[in-house]
């Protein structure tokens, strides 16, 4: 059906031309003429202003010329331009056409060339006709309107083409989507989604995501700040160069060394200095709170029906880190050591053969109210209450919460980490006071599994350092989680998602299907789809996750023709069905990842369809490392040789 719009558009114009020739005898109307007309109009409205047009001639010719398309289509449409409706037509048709062109010029051959990229667009837009503000009234119009015709008929429908192009990409604070997609033609307008919650990417392995991803983040501004899971170190080998070339501090924590770059280090237990530096007022009794979290991170729930071997287990880590925080010298003040004690307590305590190690170090824990902490006892309780919910776990089997803590922390034990952690390279203060890129570099496999405390301490130390900071973010720091799974339930994703942009942050989370979500959060996975500002949908061939994105799109009132029979009375009659807006095999056939399409569901608005753009699209070759599993196209090739030279000659 939207095939044969496009052959019908033509010839309903043709018809309105030939209808306004009928009715005002324009057929005689030349471009020149209608210009000259035109240009007549406007120095008429510059006189009745009081302005003296004897010495604008010099620009007459110059306003007949701008002023051309415009003023020709009208007159063919049988209104020429001496009035004020025709001539404001015209003007506009003529402002938008002169910049379109040379704009639709530039970026096929900067696309092409690889010296322009979406990031841009937005200027083009500035310098056009102002026409979104007024179609956003028409659009919020037609909603209020629309809504009584619910619970009478279905009412699920696509977004038009004009409305979509009522989204444009402005880099400072919106995601990319990808490119407009107008009745089956790809567009060169890049939408973006604008909102203060975060983004959720529902896209299956080989679906494009990380493609999309580093076209994103590429088109960050300069004052942008980012945290970005990194599962095969892809990302950095394409964004980082670029990125410290534009100013960025790049912080690379690749422990397995799978990325091109050097490899960073980051220290837990240095944030609970900064926390005493930023929190003045409070003192250093603040160090409880973050050590808390530091133990929630790196000791995940996994025991539902016996919960207390998790909590017992974070307030013995808790009170570990807080013990080497304020009694051990500097040099041991990280996770190494806190591993340590909680593996083998302290053997350099020991004198006789009978004793305990671990014994001995609950003991110095007890015994650390007896020392000054500068806040009235309130570090050197939660240390003594921490080794006391410790020894209340000793049995004969052993010490469930002291397996739970070691289980725990086994991560430390991998020679990789404990090199990377022994000091800091930054601060998760940092990403919200200025513009750094920190890229968490390492394996799906190991995420998922040995390194996923690292991870999610990383991850949410981060968080929690923004929520603790007041303020937001002029340009909100781009937090990407890939494979977002695979971090385990983490309990603040659960209620403070939504909210993480007032922050200053602007979270984006991928997972490969449905099924994986629910997996880690049973209870609320489908109000972290639906409480998004957006969900994209990408080449996905989950039949769990295709059918509800079906049910989600809704259902929509088709209207069908049925031929009556030949030897019927019954004539030929329209049919009104409600159908789904797309059904489940339509869905997978849509998402198909060689078709390049994006579903994107939006909070109460209705859904887009929009084309997929991958980094080498949508940024110019400055921006960007060619990646050695793609090769560049040649022109970009010649671009990229181009800028290397200019650049050398100036070095």
């Amino acid at each position: 059906m939207k095939r044969v719009c496009w052959l019908v558009l033509p010839l309903v114009a043709f018809l309105a031309i030939v209808i306004g020739r009928v009715r005002t005898g324009s057929g005689a109307w030349t471009a020149r003429q209608a210009s000259e007309v035109a240009a007549e109009y406007f120095f008429l409205l510059l006189e009745q202003q009081g302005l003296e047009t004897e010495s604008f001639d010099f620009l007459s010719e110059i306003v007949a010329r701008f002023l051309e398309p415009g003023a020709y289509l009208t007159a063919q449409l049988g209104m020429p331009p001496d009035g004020p409706v025709a001539f404001a037509l015209a003007f506009s048709f003529s402002w938008w056409l002169w910049l379109a062109v040379p704009r639709t010029i530039f970026f096929a051959l900067g696309i092409r060339f690889g010296f322009a990229g979406m990031g841009c667009y937005r200027w083009w837009l500035l310098a056009g006709p102002p026409w979104r503000p007024i179609y956003r009234v028409w659009i919020s119009i037609r909603r209020f309107f629309r809504q009584f015709r619910f619970g009478k008929r279905a009412t699920a429908c696509w977004t038009r083409p004009l409305s979509a192009m009522t989204l444009p990409f402005n880099r400072r604070d919106a995601v990319f989507v990808g490119h407009l997609w107008w009745h089956g033609l790809k567009m060169t307008m890049p939408i973006g989604i604008r909102g203060k919650r975060h983004i959720a990417v529902v896209a299956s392995s080989g679906a494009g995501k990380t493609r999309w991803a580093k076209g994103w983040l590429g088109m960050l501004p300069k004052q942008a700040s980012a945290f970005v899971i990194d599962c095969d170190g892809d990302i950095v080998n394409t964004l980082g160069p670029s990125a410290i070339r534009r100013g960025h501090k790049l912080i690379n924590l690749d422990p397995f060394g799978l990325s091109n770059l050097p490899t960073a280090s980051w220290n837990v237990i240095d944030e609970l200095d900064r926390a005493v530096k930023r929190h003045k007022k409070h003192g250093r009794k603040v160090v409880v709170r973050y050590a808390k979290k530091i133990a929630e991170a790196v000791v995940p729930e996994t025991n539902s029906t016996q919960p207390i071997f998790t909590r017992v287990a974070r307030e013995f880590v808790c009170g570990v880190i807080l013990y080497v925080w304020l009694f051990e010298p500097p040099k041991y003040r990280n996770m190494v050591r806190v591993r340590e004690l909680i593996a083998r307590g302290m053997p350099e305590l020991v004198v006789e053969r009978k004793q305990d190690a671990f014994d001995l170090f609950l003991r110095r824990m007890e015994d650390a109210v007896n020392y000054e902490d500068d806040c009235n006892g309130m570090i050197t309780d939660v240390i003594a209450r921490a080794a006391g919910s410790m020894r209340s776990g000793k049995g004969r089997e052993g010490n469930p919460f002291r397996t739970t803590a070691l289980s725990a922390t086994s991560f430390l034990d991998l020679p990789e980490i404990v090199e990377i952690s022994r000091h800091s390279d930054f601060t998760s203060e940092e990403l919200k006071r200025s513009n750094p890129w920190v890229f968490v570099v390492a394996p799906v496999v190991d995420i998922q599994s040995t390194l996923s405390g690292w991870v999610r301490m990383l991850t949410m130390m981060t968080l929690y350092t923004f929520q603790n900071i007041p303020g937001g973010r002029r340009v909100p720091c781009a937090f990407l989680l890939d494979e977002f799974p695979s971090l385990g339930r983490i309990e603040s994703f659960e209620t403070a998602a939504p909210v993480f942009r007032k922050y200053g942050v602007r979270l984006v989370v991928i997972t490969q299907d449905l099924e994986l979500l629910e997996q880690v959060y049973p209870k609320c996975w489908e109000g972290f789809i639906g409480n998004a500002q957006a969900t994209l949908w990408m080449g996905t061939d989950h039949q769990r996750t295709a059918k509800y994105l079906s049910e989600l799109l809704g259902k929509a009132l088709r209207k069908r023709k049925i031929q009556g029979d030949v030897f019927s009375k019954v004539g030929p009659r329209i049919e009104h069905s409600d159908e789904f807006l797309l059904t489940t095999d339509q869905v997978r056939e849509t998402l198909d990842p060689d078709r390049g399409q994006i579903i994107v569901t939006r909070t109460g608005k209705t859904p887009l369809l929009v084309s997929c753009a991958g980094y080498d699209r949508v940024l110019p070759v400055w921006r960007y490392e060619p990646s050695s599993e793609h090769r560049e196209p040649i022109l970009r090739r010649l671009t990229r040789s181009l800028v290397g030279s200019l650049c050398a000659h100036r070095g």
